[in-house]
């Protein structure tokens, strides 16, 4: 089956979906036999195309809720009718969501079977001394594989799309969505996270940013918001931005909502990603539980990344999620830091100086002199002999380091952990000169302004730490 027609089968399943519930919100003032056929006629419809696509699964539950409704309409026991049918949406629905996520993991026994065949065959000429373009088939088969274990992005751009336009029938907002970076692959086992990530993002976008079409005329904008999804590669970084050109977020009605709940906060936006916090005054089928932007939090920092917020009032909003990619393959600085073993992404490690004469004391805080910056020392207690300076949007800061142990290659393993301050581990094939010590905690903290991943040898974190 086409890709094409996936798709449409996908859209028109998510469209009678949408019609479904706005039958369910109609039969709360009062159900009509006329609610019922056409509740039926749209079931039977989906049971058609489920059969077209070959989706069995489908086809048994819309026939058993066909039967329900049927019987509902001989006995004329209305008041069975919207209990009846808002289980079969929340049913069907749940299908629909598992089956879109099938084709995104499905391989098919053809791609196995090749693989297995080119393998036999490699192993087979091996063992009759044929090994002049095996390095070659290797790598050949290598490719094959790594592709059948990643999936472009756009992969999820397709059913993000279906979901906008729902959106957009139920607010009654007018706007358009731009999606970029398509083409960047991910590991298959992170793109239901990251669809998870875009799915409340664009909600936010639509929901909080993008304004009613006669609010934005008021303001001298267009009838159509923008609301604009972006993929980009960042070093061993995926980075996914989500903006809009709506009202922006109200920072002085987060600082007094958040004073009014006896919420601890040094910027309003950090609010935003406190759970059970939300700017909607009352609960609605999209928002209003406070439920969405720690969720994206929390995927972040599980896929060793950070969330970035910009707002400006009646220019919009823009949220810039960041994750760690294993296909980029991250390197690292390997250090003693204050006696523990640790390792930064070499994503934003600017330079190693050498402390020597250069540290200026100013009260409590020291800073070194790099080509005539003042660049603030963290960590320094005089017996530092380096001074790694990490740069990241136009702001430096640099660590005192005892010893610098080299460059390794590593890879980020997220582990869940009860301090939010630890997000996961780096395992490193060379150990980084780490005495073969392999297993390293990572610690998420802002510095000076500045989110930075230090990873840590498991032994050495004692006290202070945890």
């Amino acid at each position: 089956m086409g890709e094409d027609i996936r798709e449409i089968f996908y859209s028109e399943a998510h469209n009678i979906i949408s019609t479904l519930r706005e039958i369910v919100g109609r039969g709360l003032k009062g159900v009509s036999e006329k609610d019922i056929d056409e509740a039926y006629r749209l079931i039977h419809t989906l049971k058609g195309a489920a059969g077209f696509v070959g989706l069995s699964e489908l086809i048994y539950t819309c026939h058993k809720w066909e039967e329900s409704l049927n019987l509902i309409k001989k006995t004329k026991r209305y008041e069975e009718f919207l209990p009846t049918i808002s289980s079969a949406v929340e049913e069907i629905n749940d299908i629909l969501y598992s089956a879109s996520y099938e084709d995104v993991y499905f391989i098919s026994a053809r791609d196995l079977h090749e693989i297995e065949g080119e393998l036999l065959g490699i192993l087979e000429d091996i063992s009759k001394g044929k090994t002049s373009d095996i390095l070659k088939r290797l790598r050949g088969m290598y490719n094959r594989i790594f592709s059948l274990r990643t999936r472009p992005i756009s992969d999820i751009y397709k059913r993000l799309r279906v979901g906008f336009n729902e959106l957009l029938s139920k607010t009654g907002k007018k706007a358009i969505i731009q999606t970029l970076g398509g083409n960047i692959t991910l590991e298959v086992d992170n793109l239901k996270r990251v669809e998870s990530i875009l799915v409340h993002l664009v909600r936010n976008a639509v929901d909080h940013g993008i304004e009613p079409p006669e609010e934005r005329i008021k303001k001298g904008k267009g009838e159509f918001g923008i609301v604009k999804v972006e993929a980009q590669q960042e070093g061993s970084y995926l980075k996914i931005s989500v903006s809009d050109d709506g009202r922006g977020i109200d920072l002085e009605f987060l600082e007094k909502k958040g004073k009014e709940m006896g919420l601890q906060f040094s910027n309003p936006l950090d609010l935003i990603f406190v759970k059970g916090f939300s700017t909607k005054e009352e609960v609605t089928e999209i928002s209003g539980r406070g439920y969405g932007m720690d969720i994206v939090l929390e995927e972040a920092k599980s896929l060793g990344g950070w969330v970035n917020v910009k707002t400006e009032k009646d220019r919009g909003t823009t949220v810039e999620v960041y994750i760690l990619s294993a296909l980029w393959g991250s390197r690292y600085l390997f250090g003693n830091l204050k006696g523990y073993n640790v390792a930064l992404n070499l994503d934003y490690v600017y330079r190693v100086a050498l402390v020597e004469d250069g540290v200026i004391s100013r009260g409590e805080e020291f800073l070194i002199n790099i080509e005539g910056n003042l660049i603030p020392l963290v960590g320094y207690d005089g017996k530092a002999d380096y001074a790694v300076i990490l740069l990241k949007d136009n702001k430096a800061f640099a660590l005192s380091f005892v010893d610098i142990y080299g460059i390794g290659v590593g890879s980020f393993k997220p582990v869940n952990f009860q301090n939010d301050d630890f997000v996961g581990l780096v395992i490193s094939d060379e150990g980084g000169g780490f005495r073969n010590a392999k297993h390293y905690k990572m610690v998420c903290r802002k510095i000076n302004g500045i989110r930075i991943r230090i990873w840590c040898i498991r032994n050495s974190w004692t006290k202070g730490i945890r």
